[in-house]
């Protein structure tokens, strides 16, 4: 099942050690450039983008399994 990730390269509330390469988590693991703790709101379209990509993760893992 796919999975996202989305981290935020400027957070500071959360700790951001581990994750300078954070593809070696899962390869649905996407930096959000610029973003902090909120990165919906300080890069939406990045966001958005991320979860298109992830949508249609979704829908081909569903082709196969059904």
């Amino acid at each position: 099942m796919p999975v996202l990730v989305l981290a935020g390269t400027d957070d500071r509330i959360v700790s951001q050690h581990g994750w300078e390469d954070p593809r070696s988590h899962t390869p649905n693991a996407v930096p959000i450039i610029g973003g902090g703790h909120f990165p919906w709101i300080e890069n939406p379209s990045m966001v958005r983008d991320a979860f298109k990509h992830l949508e249609l993760q979704v829908d081909r893992h569903a082709m196969q399994t059904t």
